[in-house]
């Protein structure tokens, strides 16, 4: 019979004192993560919850949702996603109103046919760059003035964004990394080439200048490519996380499965059948 997680497991990142607050019942307990959470055992318990990489998890929920054409095909996945999870004893905490969320395969998308797009239409490499993070994002105009040149990885496939997150009247940076699809690589990458050619330092801002003074130079490049901003058309998301950096992981159990021992059928009759024209 499975056993299950003691209730009230609290959003932390520390595995002893989980289990501290957790059997404590006189202090106040946060948010829970799991309430009567089916387990593997007791004696697997010893070294559950803890928190997954989150730079990691943020790349990858990005590129699950990369070329979903629309909200609902990206809710389909994400919620897929929890549940493969959930078979391999990781629980993928999502917002609860995803339908309402702002952020990548949400309101923001950068499919191939924009991307070429932009290519095409625009000439200056940062004004392209402003407009496809943009897309791709979702985030306002301030916070991305503010993405310095060796926020983009040196191949170009991830871009990591610091924004202000507001807790009450108490401010707190987080860093947001965002996968580039490698059709759009070329447009951040030659960016950031264009500035360290011109003599600017890794540490100097790499869209400010697509953007502009009150978003025009990002506006107006917008609709030379005949593309609508998702942070202008939804009024601007200052303060208000991406779906995707409210999204936490945590690993509570072993695998229900052993993968080595699942057999699809036909594929092993596949299998001897390429040995055979191998051999």
């Amino acid at each position: 019979m499975p056993a299950r997680l003691p209730q009230g497991l609290p959003i932390g990142s520390d595995p002893g004192e989980l289990r501290e607050v957790s059997l404590d019942p006189s202090r106040p307990l946060p948010i829970l993560v799991a309430d009567q959470m089916l387990a593997v055992g007791p004696e697997d318990l010893e070294p559950y919850p803890y928190r997954a990489d989150l730079p990691s998890l943020q790349i990858f929920l990005a590129e699950l949702v990369a070329d979903c054409p629309t909200r609902e095909h990206a809710i389909t996945r994400i919620r897929g996603a929890q549940a493969g999870f959930f078979l391999h004893g990781i629980l993928l905490t999502v917002p609860a109103l995803l339908g309402s969320c702002t952020g990548y395969g949400l309101i923001a998308r950068l499919p191939h046919c924009d991307a070429d797009r932009i290519r095409t239409a625009v000439a200056h490499p940062v004004h392209a760059a402003a407009l496809a993070t943009a897309l791709l994002t979702g985030l306002n105009a301030r916070i991305l003035g503010n993405v310095r040149i060796d926020s983009l990885s040196e191949d170009g496939s991830t871009l990591a964004i610091t924004v202000s997150v507001y807790d009450g009247a108490n401010p707190s940076d987080q860093q947001l990394t965002y996968s580039i699809p490698s059709y759009g690589r070329s447009l951040l990458a030659a960016a950031r080439t264009f500035h360290l050619l011109d003599g600017k330092q890794p540490t100097d801002l790499l869209l400010e200048d697509g953007i502009g003074r009150r978003n025009r130079r990002l506006i107006e490049t917008a609709r030379i490519c005949a593309l609508t901003v998702p942070s202008i058309a939804h009024g601007g998301t200052t303060g208000i996380r991406p779906w995707h950096g409210r999204t936490h992981c945590w690993i509570v159990g072993k695998p229900v499965h052993d993968a080595r021992r699942i057999v699809v059928p036909g594929w092993e009759k596949a299998d001897r059948e390429s040995d055979r024209s191998n051999a």
